[in-house]
């Protein structure tokens, strides 16, 4: 079985991903969590919890068929689909970090939750979440949405995804 990415149109994602199960193949939700501050109908402020795509625009998928070209042709006349990432090579099944990344979204069940990070002397540094496992790097940090931009390192999902974090207290004891 081969896990793909495929390219879609923006805010279609749930619709390709049911089109694709569907046809039988197994996807790979991805999304994140966020904390947001919700209104109840007195106007009191509440803490909730929101799911958004991880990526906007990309799915990934297991399938056991073989990826031909009548593959591709049937995949990508799916409404709301772009094309499949595709390698130097002209393979698509991932692979390297691309395929570590895809296999630690499936170990999340398809839901990214806020990042677990501190504050240091030299900056913030991520303590749980997915720059622990998986081949990423903190290039920005957004303090006021308490976000954080992370490069994720692939060979053919060269991109970067805002997290949210939460900032812990340190305890005294920590080596850090």
């Amino acid at each position: 079985m081969s896990i793909y990415c495929l390219f879609c149109e923006t805010g279609k994602e749930i619709t390709v991903e049911d089109t694709l199960g569907r046809h039988g193949h197994e996807v790979i939700e991805s999304h994140k969590e966020r904390l947001v501050w919700k209104k109840d109908g007195k106007q009191n402020k509440i803490k909730g919890k929101e799911y958004k795509p991880l990526i906007p625009g990309y799915i990934f998928f297991k399938s056991e068929d073989e990826a031909d070209a009548l593959f591709w042709q049937g995949i990508t006349a799916i409404p709301g689909v772009y094309y499949p990432l595709k390698y130097g090579d002209d393979t698509h099944a991932l692979r390297g970090n691309d395929l570590k990344f895809a296999i630690w979204l499936e170990t999340q069940h398809g839901v990214v939750k806020p990042l677990k990070a501190f504050k240091r002397k030299d900056g913030v540094v991520i303590s749980e979440g997915p720059l622990k496992e998986m081949c990423g790097t903190v290039i920005d940090i957004n303090p006021k949405r308490e976000c954080a931009k992370i490069q994720l390192h692939g060979e053919g999902l060269q991109l970067a995804i805002w997290l949210q974090y939460e900032m812990l207290e340190l305890e005294t004891n920590n080596s850090y």
